[in-house]
């Protein structure tokens, strides 16, 4: 009967120990959940929402209606997804802590995400932290591009003098520069 008893202590310190960790689990994690396109995700998308105020957002292909991405967005966090090229509908779910029905609401316009010209990758900001569940379709949105430049250096990045370990300048010594000019890509934002 004491083994009986030792086999049931052990078995309920174990499900104290385990429960904590599966309802961790349970909580979702900030960002990507899943991308259904099977295509790289290289556009740019930022969301800016209101503190404490979690939601799941969903692109849905604007052409089908078809989940292609989904992602989990913690209330006043830093939010920024990369996306595959499409349009794409936006729709917002409000994640609630109590077992309350969710509301969800979708931005008015689809957005479009993609490459102009030869070298910008056109994305979008999403400003819904002003903005209450029911005006959320007037969301603030602006465009965000990440741009590419290619520049050649025309010389090694080398110092002029050179110095040993003891800080004394070293006799001057030819560069080589069979490498140069060499050819580099530089994004940055451009919007």
């Amino acid at each position: 009967m004491t083994r009986a008893f030792r086999s049931l202590g052990a078995l309920s310190l174990l499900f104290a120990l385990i429960l904590p960790l599966l309802a961790q689990a349970q909580e979702a994690a900030h960002g990507l959940a899943w991308n259904r396109t099977g295509l790289p995700a290289v556009f740019p998308l930022q969301v800016k929402t209101r503190e404490g105020q979690d939601y799941f957002l969903t692109l849905e292909d604007a052409q089908t209606g078809q989940a292609a991405i989904g992602a989990h967005i913690d209330g006043g966090r830093f939010f920024k997804l990369l996306v595959p090229p499409g349009t794409y509908r936006l729709r917002f779910e409000a994640l609630r802590d109590d077992a309350a029905p969710s509301e969800s609401f979708s931005l008015r316009d689809p957005l479009t995400f993609g490459v102009l010209g030869t070298r910008k990758k056109a994305g979008h900001l999403v400003d819904i932290s002003g903005l209450g569940l029911l005006e959320a379709r007037a969301a603030e949105i602006r465009p965000q591009s990440i741009c590419q430049v290619l520049e050649q250096d025309f010389e090694p990045r080398v110092p002029l003098v050179e110095f040993d370990s003891a800080g004394k300048p070293l006799p001057y010594r030819p560069r080589d520069w069979a490498d140069y000019p060499a050819l580099n890509t530089r994004a940055f934002y451009c919007d």
